[in-house]
């Protein structure tokens, strides 16, 4: 979790857990995920959640859903759409977010929220490789994401917002086209 030094194993109880498969002598959970009880996440702003989980498919750049049939929307950005009106980049958004996590394992970091789910029903959060890559940070990265810092006020904004900045000088990607704002 090299740059995120908030995280803090939370709302996890041992028997809630149940494995969903093995991986080289290790053995992952899938928790079944309940966000009912918005007083208790909300008691201490710092505090994150932490679900290990594996990635059954991308929907696209910033959509996946996994085993555990969370439907995941990543946290703090935008990526062009592919679906309903096909955007530039889309299709290279969600190229690299199903190179980096489909049929993998993954952190899911849901920022401590009041609810965390979007308009669409959509489990907002950061979701790290198990080799340490964030996905959210890498699409703002290669350009191929746009910084929203509307979403959730957490303590990587400002990583997303510097990978931005830098994309931006680099014009690589979307801001090669265009400024989306």
């Amino acid at each position: 979790y090299n740059s995120y030094n908030t995280i803090v194993i939370k709302n996890l109880l041992l028997t809630e857990l149940i494995p969903i498969y093995k991986l080289k002598e290790q053995i992952f959970y899938c928790h079944k995920f309940n966000f009912k009880d918005t007083e208790s996440r909300t008691k201490d702003n710092n505090k994150s959640t932490i679900l290990l989980d594996y990635v059954k498919y991308v929907i696209d750049g910033d959509t996946i859903v996994t085993k555990c049939n969370h439907k995941i929307r990543l946290a703090l950005i935008d990526t062009p759409e592919t679906t309903s009106k096909q955007q530039a980049f889309g299709i290279s958004a969600t190229h690299l977010t199903k190179k980096l996590s489909i049929h993998r394992p993954v952190i899911l970091i849901i920022p401590n929220m009041s609810y965390p789910y979007d308009e669409y029903h959509r489990l907002i959060a950061l979701i790290f490789t198990t080799n340490g890559i964030n996905l959210n940070n890498e699409l703002v990265k290669q350009g191929l994401a746009i910084y929203n810092p509307f979403q959730v006020k957490d303590a990587f904004n400002c990583v997303l917002e510097q990978s931005q900045e830098e994309a931006q000088k680099r014009k690589i990607g979307i801001w090669h086209i265009y400024i989306p704002y």
